[in-house]
């Protein structure tokens, strides 16, 4: 269970007993007492029957998906059955794009003092921005191990691999609900902390094709710059080519504006002076005062085409970074220091900054030193949305990390699960995997990130309920 559809699960310990404001029509105490009793088995009832409705739902791919359902799945579904000593009567009808589900209970199912509790809600296709990380095709060899945290609802459309290093008792931990396609691997000795029970499998989430598709590119091909013929090491082994770059710096101005620093150009690795970013000499962003700067575009969407994007720094509002392919060339997203909102919406949750981050291929976590701005932590902050469809996140040039944390506060979906780091053995050093802290952003429950797809998961977003004597 997931996203807000996971609220009709709790409902009943939010909402039992506060919404039955029963009248109380008469001054025999053993009246009112049975007529509130029986009020609130039939919310109860009712409240079951929503939960039915939200389950099969959510596992059960012939129930019903994005903006469409199966009628012929609904038409009978809980006609007047009985349950709990009472009656419930359940109708899923669509509402446009939306369904409405109302889910009925009567208490006692005969005789008098019948009382009918209707449960009314609507539901609306969701996005792909409800899990902390969302994975289409989870190879199964990249464990979650020690040190690991996942805050948040976790689901993989393979499996999952859990294990720790055997001298280490740290485990790693998931607050929330954990799901898969298939079991779970949990390696022996390895007692890992499920805050929601254990994991559930048997579950599969459809993936869309492609990005949004975003007219007039920021960066067309060929208008990005030189041909920078770069390739990095990611992902144990593996290369990544890139060709065309784009470099973005976000930052905001003495007057408070959001203002973006960019260049093209092939740079060397040592940064300039006066305008790089907080790390020392010798990584990426080589950023220098002479470069331009321009106010971001009205919409809020970078959309780039056969180009790499590379990014960090500060945003407020709401910004999305495409990095859409082009033939063989763009397609990654590479973040070359933090990458923050303005407003921390990790200790602001009224925070009105929404990062996206969208990549038809890989979102990569690039070699950074050590944030000298910020008493020298080890740690590296991205605060975004990231959905990196036929790829995933992984990180480059691993061998000389300077950082031996990585905290992503918002949503990952990947079409691939990667590794962050090479060398598990060394885990947390310069040469090591990042120890991975991964926390939802409740926010994007209500809001998203610009261009974020659709997902085919239907999410509550509005219910009343309705009492009634029967007689």
């Amino acid at each position: 269970m997931t996203g807000r559809v996971s609220l009709f699960m709790v409902l009943g310990l939010s909402l039992l007993m506060m919404t039955m404001n029963s009248s109380r029509n008469t001054n025999d105490a053993v009246d009112n007492f049975v007529t509130y009793e029986s009020k609130s088995n039939a919310y109860a009832i009712a409240r079951s029957g929503a939960n039915m409705v939200a389950t099969a739902l959510y596992f059960d791919n012939t129930a019903a998906s994005l903006g469409t359902m199966n009628t012929g799945y609904w038409s009978n579904y809980k006609n007047n059955v009985d349950f709990g000593g009472g009656k419930l009567k359940v109708s899923v009808t669509p509402d446009g794009i939306r369904l409405r589900v109302v889910s009925q209970g009567t208490y006692p199912a005969s005789g008098p003092g019948q009382q009918v509790v209707s449960f009314v809600s609507y539901l609306s296709p969701g996005f792909f921005d409800q899990y902390v990380v969302l994975t289409d095709n989870d190879p199964g060899n990249i464990p979650w191990t020690t040190y690991d945290t996942a805050n948040g609802n976790l689901h993989s459309n393979n499996t999952l691999l859990i294990d720790h290093f055997a001298a280490n008792l740290v485990m790693p931990v998931f607050n929330g609900t954990v799901t898969s396609t298939l079991p779970v691997t949990i390696t022996p000795g390895t007692v890992p902390v499920f805050t929601h029970g254990i994991p559930r499998s048997g579950i599969s989430i459809q993936f869309p094709a492609s990005l949004p598709q975003v007219s007039d590119p920021v960066f067309a091909p060929g208008g990005a710059g030189p041909d920078w013929n770069q390739t990095y090491a990611i992902n144990n082994g593996e290369q990544l080519d890139s060709h065309q770059q784009l470099h973005l710096q976000f930052f905001i101005d003495g007057l408070g504006d959001q203002k973006i620093r960019y260049f093209t150009d092939v740079r060397l690795t040592n940064r300039g002076s006066g305008c790089q970013s907080a790390n020392n000499t010798g990584y990426y962003g080589d950023f220098r005062c002479t470069d331009p700067v321009v106010n971001p575009p009205a919409s809020g969407v970078i959309p780039t085409r056969g180009v790499d994007v590379f990014v960090e720094g500060t945003i407020k509002g709401k910004i999305s970074v495409l990095s859409d392919t082009a033939g063989s060339s763009g397609g990654n997203i590479f973040v070359t220091n933090d990458l923050v909102c303005m407003t921390n919406p990790s200790t602001d949750p009224t925070s009105g900054d929404i990062i996206g981050l969208l990549a038809a291929h890989n979102l990569v976590i690039g070699n950074t030193d050590v944030n000298v701005a910020n008493s020298g932590s080890n740690v590296f902050t991205i605060q975004a949305s990231i959905f990196a469809l036929k790829g995933g996140v992984t990180g480059a040039d691993n061998q000389n990390r300077k950082r031996q944390r990585l905290e992503i506060f918002g949503s990952i979906t990947q079409g691939v699960r990667k590794g962050v780091g090479s060398g598990a053995s060394a885990i947390g050093n310069g040469t090591g995997g990042f120890m991975k802290g991964y926390r939802y952003d409740s926010r994007l429950q209500l809001q998203h990130a610009l261009e974020m797809p659709g997902a085919p998961l239907m999410a509550l977003d509005s219910y009343f309920i309705k009492a009634s004597g029967v007689n």
